[in-house]
Protein backbone atom coordinates (compact mmCIF):
# COMPACT_ATOMS: atom_id res chain seq x y z
CA UNK A 1 0.00 0.00 0.00
CA UNK A 2 1.14 3.51 -0.75
CA UNK A 3 1.40 6.19 1.88
CA UNK A 4 -0.77 9.25 1.05
CA UNK A 5 1.33 12.25 0.20
CA UNK A 6 1.29 14.80 2.99
CA UNK A 7 1.14 18.46 2.04
CA UNK A 8 3.56 20.30 4.30
CA UNK A 9 2.15 23.25 6.16
CA UNK A 10 3.88 26.42 4.91
CA UNK A 11 5.78 28.43 7.49
CA UNK A 12 3.77 31.31 8.90
CA UNK A 13 5.19 34.66 7.76
CA UNK A 14 5.28 37.55 10.17
CA UNK A 15 4.26 40.27 7.70
CA UNK A 16 1.94 40.70 4.75
CA UNK A 17 3.02 43.02 1.91
CA UNK A 18 0.06 45.15 0.78
CA UNK A 19 -0.93 48.06 -1.44
CA UNK A 20 -3.05 50.15 0.91
CA UNK A 21 -5.20 53.23 0.56
CA UNK A 22 -3.50 55.20 3.32
CA UNK A 23 -5.86 58.19 3.17
CA UNK A 24 -8.28 59.67 0.66
CA UNK A 25 -6.66 59.42 -2.77
CA UNK A 26 -3.32 58.22 -1.38
CA UNK A 27 -1.69 54.83 -2.01
CA UNK A 28 1.22 53.25 -0.17
CA UNK A 29 3.00 49.91 -0.15
CA UNK A 30 3.54 48.64 3.36
CA UNK A 31 4.00 45.55 5.50
CA UNK A 32 0.86 44.63 7.43
CA UNK A 33 0.77 42.02 10.18
CA UNK A 34 0.18 38.52 8.87
CA UNK A 35 -3.59 37.86 9.06
CA UNK A 36 -5.07 35.55 11.65
CA UNK A 37 -7.89 33.10 11.03
CA UNK A 38 -10.64 34.80 12.99
CA UNK A 39 -13.30 32.16 12.26
CA UNK A 40 -13.38 28.44 11.61
CA UNK A 41 -14.77 28.87 8.09
CA UNK A 42 -11.98 31.12 6.79
CA UNK A 43 -9.25 30.48 4.25
CA UNK A 44 -5.95 32.35 3.82
CA UNK A 45 -4.75 32.40 0.21
CA UNK A 46 -1.25 33.25 -0.97
CA UNK A 47 -1.80 35.67 -3.84
CA UNK A 48 -0.53 34.82 -7.32
CA UNK A 49 -2.63 37.15 -9.50
CA UNK A 50 -5.20 39.89 -8.87
CA UNK A 51 -7.80 41.32 -11.22
CA UNK A 52 -8.17 45.05 -11.88
CA UNK A 53 -11.60 46.64 -12.22
CA UNK A 54 -13.08 50.15 -12.54
CA UNK A 55 -14.40 49.90 -8.99
CA UNK A 56 -10.79 49.81 -7.76
CA UNK A 57 -10.00 53.37 -8.83
CA UNK A 58 -13.53 54.63 -8.18
CA UNK A 59 -13.26 53.48 -4.58
CA UNK A 60 -10.19 55.62 -4.07
CA UNK A 61 -11.22 58.64 -6.14
CA UNK A 62 -14.74 58.87 -4.70
CA UNK A 63 -14.23 57.32 -1.25
CA UNK A 64 -16.58 54.52 -2.22
CA UNK A 65 -16.60 51.22 -0.28
CA UNK A 66 -13.72 52.24 1.98
CA UNK A 67 -15.04 52.01 5.55
CA UNK A 68 -11.88 53.43 7.14
CA UNK A 69 -8.19 54.18 6.57
CA UNK A 70 -5.86 52.51 5.96
CA UNK A 71 -7.71 50.02 3.74
CA UNK A 72 -6.90 47.31 1.22
CA UNK A 73 -9.00 47.19 -1.96
CA UNK A 74 -9.21 44.67 -4.79
CA UNK A 75 -12.08 42.22 -5.32
CA UNK A 76 -10.83 39.23 -7.33
CA UNK A 77 -7.71 37.09 -7.20
CA UNK A 78 -6.25 33.63 -7.59
CA UNK A 79 -3.56 31.86 -5.63
CA UNK A 80 -2.56 28.95 -3.42
CA UNK A 81 -4.30 27.99 -0.19
CA UNK A 82 -1.91 28.81 2.66
CA UNK A 83 -4.02 27.82 5.67
CA UNK A 84 -7.61 26.93 6.52
CA UNK A 85 -9.93 27.11 9.49
CA UNK A 86 -11.08 24.03 11.36
CA UNK A 87 -14.51 23.98 9.67
CA UNK A 88 -13.27 24.26 6.08
CA UNK A 89 -13.85 21.14 3.98
CA UNK A 90 -14.04 22.36 0.38
CA UNK A 91 -10.33 23.18 -0.07
CA UNK A 92 -7.04 22.13 1.50
CA UNK A 93 -3.59 23.65 1.96
CA UNK A 94 -1.73 23.78 -1.35
CA UNK A 95 -4.83 23.89 -3.57
CA UNK A 96 -4.85 26.33 -6.49
CA UNK A 97 -7.99 28.45 -6.08
CA UNK A 98 -9.77 31.66 -7.03
CA UNK A 99 -12.08 33.85 -4.99
CA UNK A 100 -14.52 36.71 -5.23
CA UNK A 101 -14.23 39.02 -2.23
CA UNK A 102 -16.18 41.80 -0.57
CA UNK A 103 -15.05 45.21 0.58
CA UNK A 104 -16.15 45.19 4.22
CA UNK A 105 -13.16 43.25 5.53
CA UNK A 106 -9.71 44.68 4.80
CA UNK A 107 -8.23 41.19 5.16
CA UNK A 108 -10.19 40.23 2.02
CA UNK A 109 -8.74 43.01 -0.13
CA UNK A 110 -6.93 41.40 -3.05
CA UNK A 111 -4.07 43.89 -3.34
CA UNK A 112 -2.01 42.12 -0.69
CA UNK A 113 0.12 39.01 -0.55
CA UNK A 114 -2.15 37.02 1.78
CA UNK A 115 -5.93 37.30 1.37
CA UNK A 116 -8.39 36.02 4.00
CA UNK A 117 -11.91 35.07 2.90
CA UNK A 118 -14.88 32.85 3.87
CA UNK A 119 -14.55 29.34 2.45
CA UNK A 120 -17.83 29.52 0.52
CA UNK A 121 -16.30 32.20 -1.73
CA UNK A 122 -13.34 29.99 -2.72
CA UNK A 123 -13.35 27.61 -5.70
CA UNK A 124 -10.64 25.42 -7.25
CA UNK A 125 -8.91 26.41 -10.46
CA UNK A 126 -9.82 24.25 -13.46
CA UNK A 127 -6.70 22.38 -14.62
CA UNK A 128 -6.49 24.34 -17.88
CA UNK A 129 -6.73 27.77 -16.22
CA UNK A 130 -3.78 29.94 -15.20
CA UNK A 131 -3.70 32.14 -12.11
CA UNK A 132 -3.90 35.23 -14.33
CA UNK A 133 -6.95 33.91 -16.16
CA UNK A 134 -8.65 32.85 -12.95
CA UNK A 135 -8.08 36.29 -11.43
CA UNK A 136 -10.72 37.66 -13.85
CA UNK A 137 -13.45 35.29 -12.67
CA UNK A 138 -14.30 36.86 -9.32
CA UNK A 139 -15.74 40.09 -10.72
CA UNK A 140 -15.94 40.01 -14.51
CA UNK A 141 -16.81 36.34 -14.83
CA UNK A 142 -19.38 36.30 -12.04
CA UNK A 143 -20.92 39.58 -13.21
CA UNK A 144 -21.42 38.11 -16.67
CA UNK A 145 -22.81 34.85 -15.33
CA UNK A 146 -25.23 36.45 -12.88
CA UNK A 147 -26.33 39.03 -15.46
CA UNK A 148 -27.00 36.42 -18.13
CA UNK A 149 -28.47 33.59 -16.10
CA UNK A 150 -30.30 35.53 -13.42
CA UNK A 151 -31.25 39.05 -14.42
CA UNK A 152 -31.56 38.59 -18.19
CA UNK A 153 -33.30 35.25 -17.84
CA UNK A 154 -31.06 33.40 -20.28
CA UNK A 155 -31.37 29.67 -19.54
CA UNK A 156 -28.28 27.96 -18.17
CA UNK A 157 -26.85 25.26 -20.46
CA UNK A 158 -28.10 21.76 -19.60
CA UNK A 159 -24.64 20.59 -18.53
CA UNK A 160 -24.31 23.34 -15.91
CA UNK A 161 -25.28 22.73 -12.28
CA UNK A 162 -28.15 24.89 -11.01
CA UNK A 163 -27.39 27.85 -8.78
CA UNK A 164 -26.82 26.76 -5.22
CA UNK A 165 -28.77 28.40 -2.38
CA UNK A 166 -25.59 30.35 -1.55
CA UNK A 167 -25.21 31.94 -4.96
CA UNK A 168 -28.79 33.21 -5.13
CA UNK A 169 -29.19 34.16 -1.48
CA UNK A 170 -31.56 37.13 -1.10
CA UNK A 171 -31.67 37.74 -4.85
CA UNK A 172 -35.01 38.48 -6.52
CA UNK A 173 -36.48 35.64 -8.59
CA UNK A 174 -34.69 35.23 -11.94
CA UNK A 175 -36.20 36.73 -15.04
CA UNK A 176 -38.41 34.22 -16.87
CA UNK A 177 -36.64 32.73 -19.90
CA UNK A 178 -39.60 33.67 -22.11
CA UNK A 179 -41.82 36.69 -21.64
CA UNK A 180 -45.60 36.50 -21.84
CA UNK A 181 -45.50 38.41 -25.13
CA UNK A 182 -43.05 35.91 -26.63
CA UNK A 183 -45.26 33.03 -25.50
CA UNK A 184 -48.19 34.55 -27.38
CA UNK A 185 -45.96 34.98 -30.42
CA UNK A 186 -45.03 31.32 -30.31
CA UNK A 187 -41.49 31.92 -29.07
CA UNK A 188 -39.99 31.62 -32.57
CA UNK A 189 -39.19 35.25 -33.30
CA UNK A 190 -35.58 36.37 -33.42
CA UNK A 191 -34.05 37.56 -30.17
CA UNK A 192 -31.01 39.82 -29.85
CA UNK A 193 -28.78 40.75 -26.94
CA UNK A 194 -27.07 44.13 -27.34
CA UNK A 195 -23.78 44.59 -25.45
CA UNK A 196 -22.32 48.11 -25.45
CA UNK A 197 -18.65 47.84 -24.58
CA UNK A 198 -18.54 44.52 -26.39
CA UNK A 199 -14.82 43.80 -26.05
CA UNK A 200 -14.49 44.43 -22.31
CA UNK A 201 -13.63 41.38 -20.24
CA UNK A 202 -17.17 41.19 -18.81
CA UNK A 203 -18.57 41.39 -22.34
CA UNK A 204 -16.25 38.63 -23.49
CA UNK A 205 -17.57 36.35 -20.74
CA UNK A 206 -21.16 37.43 -21.44
CA UNK A 207 -20.87 36.73 -25.16
CA UNK A 208 -19.46 33.26 -24.61
CA UNK A 209 -21.92 32.34 -21.86
CA UNK A 210 -24.89 33.48 -23.94
CA UNK A 211 -23.68 31.61 -27.02
CA UNK A 212 -23.18 28.48 -24.94
CA UNK A 213 -26.46 28.83 -23.07
CA UNK A 214 -28.87 29.85 -25.82
CA UNK A 215 -27.62 29.74 -29.43
CA UNK A 216 -30.97 31.17 -30.61
CA UNK A 217 -30.08 34.54 -29.03
CA UNK A 218 -27.99 36.59 -31.43
CA UNK A 219 -25.51 39.04 -29.94
CA UNK A 220 -24.65 42.52 -31.20
CA UNK A 221 -21.47 43.97 -29.68
CA UNK A 222 -20.56 47.65 -29.90
CA UNK A 223 -16.76 47.72 -30.13
CA UNK A 224 -13.85 49.68 -31.53
CA UNK A 225 -12.49 48.85 -34.97
CA UNK A 226 -9.44 47.18 -33.44
CA UNK A 227 -11.46 44.95 -31.09
CA UNK A 228 -14.24 44.03 -33.51
CA UNK A 229 -12.45 40.83 -34.64
CA UNK A 230 -12.25 39.68 -31.01
CA UNK A 231 -16.00 40.13 -30.50
CA UNK A 232 -16.70 38.32 -33.76
CA UNK A 233 -14.44 35.42 -32.83
CA UNK A 234 -16.37 34.99 -29.58
CA UNK A 235 -19.69 34.78 -31.40
CA UNK A 236 -21.02 38.35 -31.63
CA UNK A 237 -21.97 40.58 -34.54
CA UNK A 238 -19.65 43.57 -34.03
CA UNK A 239 -20.54 47.18 -34.80
CA UNK A 240 -17.32 49.24 -34.74
CA UNK A 241 -18.15 52.64 -33.24
CA UNK A 242 -15.06 54.63 -34.29
CA UNK A 243 -16.58 56.58 -37.19
CA UNK A 244 -20.20 56.47 -36.08
CA UNK A 245 -22.27 58.80 -33.94
CA UNK A 246 -24.45 57.30 -31.23
CA UNK A 247 -27.64 57.78 -33.31
CA UNK A 248 -25.90 56.03 -36.20
CA UNK A 249 -24.94 53.12 -33.94
CA UNK A 250 -28.55 52.81 -32.78
CA UNK A 251 -29.74 52.91 -36.38
CA UNK A 252 -27.20 50.28 -37.41
CA UNK A 253 -28.33 48.08 -34.51
CA UNK A 254 -31.93 48.34 -35.68
CA UNK A 255 -30.89 47.57 -39.26
CA UNK A 256 -29.44 44.29 -38.04
CA UNK A 257 -31.95 43.32 -35.35
CA UNK A 258 -35.12 45.10 -36.37
CA UNK A 259 -37.39 45.47 -33.35
CA UNK A 260 -35.97 42.36 -31.71
CA UNK A 261 -33.42 43.60 -29.17
CA UNK A 262 -35.06 42.12 -26.08
CA UNK A 263 -32.00 42.18 -23.83
CA UNK A 264 -29.27 44.78 -23.47
CA UNK A 265 -26.23 45.34 -21.27
CA UNK A 266 -24.25 48.58 -21.06
CA UNK A 267 -20.66 48.54 -19.83
CA UNK A 268 -19.65 52.12 -20.67
CA UNK A 269 -21.74 54.91 -19.13
CA UNK A 270 -24.80 57.19 -19.23
CA UNK A 271 -24.74 58.05 -22.95
CA UNK A 272 -24.43 54.44 -24.07
CA UNK A 273 -27.05 53.38 -21.51
CA UNK A 274 -29.49 55.80 -23.11
CA UNK A 275 -28.56 54.50 -26.55
CA UNK A 276 -29.17 50.90 -25.47
CA UNK A 277 -32.68 51.84 -24.38
CA UNK A 278 -33.29 53.54 -27.73
CA UNK A 279 -32.19 50.40 -29.58
CA UNK A 280 -34.44 48.06 -27.59
CA UNK A 281 -37.70 46.65 -28.86
CA UNK A 282 -40.82 48.80 -28.69
CA UNK A 283 -43.21 45.92 -29.31
CA UNK A 284 -41.76 43.18 -27.12
CA UNK A 285 -40.88 42.89 -23.49
CA UNK A 286 -37.23 43.43 -22.65
CA UNK A 287 -34.66 43.59 -19.87
CA UNK A 288 -31.85 46.14 -19.63
CA UNK A 289 -28.86 45.85 -17.28
CA UNK A 290 -26.88 49.12 -16.99
CA UNK A 291 -23.67 47.75 -15.49
CA UNK A 292 -21.84 51.09 -15.75
CA UNK A 293 -24.21 53.94 -14.93
CA UNK A 294 -27.61 55.24 -16.03
CA UNK A 295 -28.88 58.73 -15.34
CA UNK A 296 -31.66 59.17 -12.83
CA UNK A 297 -34.90 59.88 -14.65
CA UNK A 298 -33.77 58.32 -17.93
CA UNK A 299 -36.72 57.61 -20.22
CA UNK A 300 -37.36 53.86 -20.31
CA UNK A 301 -39.50 52.41 -23.11
CA UNK A 302 -42.71 50.69 -22.07
CA UNK A 303 -42.20 46.98 -21.65
CA UNK A 304 -38.50 47.33 -20.76
CA UNK A 305 -37.47 46.45 -17.22
CA UNK A 306 -34.26 48.02 -15.90
CA UNK A 307 -32.53 45.69 -13.45
CA UNK A 308 -29.87 46.43 -10.84
CA UNK A 309 -27.29 43.67 -10.93
CA UNK A 310 -26.10 42.69 -7.45
CA UNK A 311 -23.44 40.06 -8.06
CA UNK A 312 -21.73 40.03 -4.66
CA UNK A 313 -24.73 39.28 -2.46
CA UNK A 314 -23.68 35.66 -2.12
CA UNK A 315 -20.80 36.81 0.11
CA UNK A 316 -23.20 38.33 2.64
CA UNK A 317 -25.42 36.79 5.30
CA UNK A 318 -23.97 33.35 4.62
CA UNK A 319 -21.69 31.26 6.78
CA UNK A 320 -21.99 33.70 9.69
CA UNK A 321 -21.79 36.98 7.74
CA UNK A 322 -24.47 39.60 8.10
CA UNK A 323 -25.60 42.21 5.64
CA UNK A 324 -24.14 45.10 7.58
CA UNK A 325 -20.68 43.62 7.32
CA UNK A 326 -18.50 41.54 9.56
CA UNK A 327 -19.22 38.28 11.35
CA UNK A 328 -22.01 37.52 13.75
Amino acid sequence: TSIPEQVPTPPIPTTNKALIVASKGTYAITDLPFPALAHANEVIISNRAAGLNPIDYKSVDYNFCIPSYPWVTGREMAGVVHSIGSAVTNVKVGDHVWTSTYYRDARAGCFQHFVTVPAHTVLPLPPNTSFAEAATLGVAGLTAAMTAWHWLGIPMPPSSPPFSPLSTHQLPPPQPPTSEIEKKEGGDREEYLLIWGGSTITAQFLTQLTTLSSPKIKIIAITSTSTAPLAAALGAIPIPRDDLSIPQIVARTREIAGDNVTRAVDLVGPESAKACLEAMSRGRRGVFAPLAMMRDGEVVPGGVEVVTVEMKRFVLDVEGLDIEGGHR
